[in-house]
């Protein structure tokens, strides 16, 4: 018995990829991305599923739990004869899951996807970003969550903590707020209470200051100096230092 998969991964013959294939770890993440499937279609009916499976074997074992549980789906692989006819009929119907192999990640566009069961292999950045991009886009108002589910390898588990640095409401939010009137004095004072970093002219603005206010980790505020401040942006700790580092 082993408390965690980082511990069953290090300490064991086990390898990620037999994890994968395993019954119960594939029945257990798939009810997750289910229940909450059930969720999201209350508020948009044709909300929709993905599974990134590892290979075309693994993508047929991965229908048969799902039908098994009662689910409708659709495979989709790098060697399916019509994948783009598969996809463009799941864009429109009420099949609740797709399972793909080499296809979705690669910029397939199918804005109903909400939910993703990771179930690949491969553990890259790259791949990691391309899968959650399928299921952050959106459609309206009602499909404002996105989720992916995903075994706790310390790998993946990065990835998610490095991801969830950069995602919105922490990533260069721009929005509208009110505060008060500042002078050009105070705003100096401002400027130099952040590690006396210097106003730029004509950058962003003929008498524009990018000033960061003390105290505050990531707040980046747009102050006129010939006027009161009128926006704020918010940025993730990884980019607020790539910015700090071109001054």
């Amino acid at each position: 018995m082993f408390p965690s998969i980082a511990k069953l991964l290090g300490e064991s013959h086990v390898t990620y990829e037999e994890l994968l294939r395993h019954d119960e770890v594939i029945d257990q993440l798939l009810d997750l991305g289910r229940e909450k499937l059930d969720e999201l279609r209350l508020l948009k009916p044709d909300a929709a599923g993905l599974v990134v499976a590892t290979d075309i074997e693994h993508a047929y074992q991965v229908a048969q739990a799902l039908e098994a549980k009662g689910e409708g789906c659709r495979i989709v692989t790098n060697k399916t004869p019509d994948a783009q006819q598969v996809i463009n009929a799941f864009r429109h119907n009420a099949c609740r899951w797709i399972i793909a192999v080499g296809m979705i990640s690669e910029g397939t566009d199918l804005p109903r996807l909400q939910v993703c069961c990771y179930l690949s292999r491969i553990r890259t950045e790259l791949h990691y970003r391309q899968v959650l991009g399928r299921v952050l886009r959106r459609t309206g108002e009602s499909d404002d969550q996105a989720w992916l589910f995903m075994l706790a390898e310390p790998t993946l588990q990065g990835l998610a903590e490095r991801i969830a640095d950069d995602l919105p409401d922490d990533l260069a939010v721009l929005s509208e707020v009110l505060m008060p009137a500042s002078t050009p004095a105070s705003i100096s004072g401002w400027i130099a209470a952040a590690d006396d970093i210097d106003g730029i002219d004509d950058g962003i603005g003929n008498g524009t200051a990018l000033a960061i206010e003390a105290g505050a980790t990531g707040t980046f505020t747009q102050v006129d100096s010939a006027s009161e401040p009128n926006h704020q942006v918010s940025f993730s700790k990884h980019y607020r230092q790539q910015l700090l580092a071109c001054f």
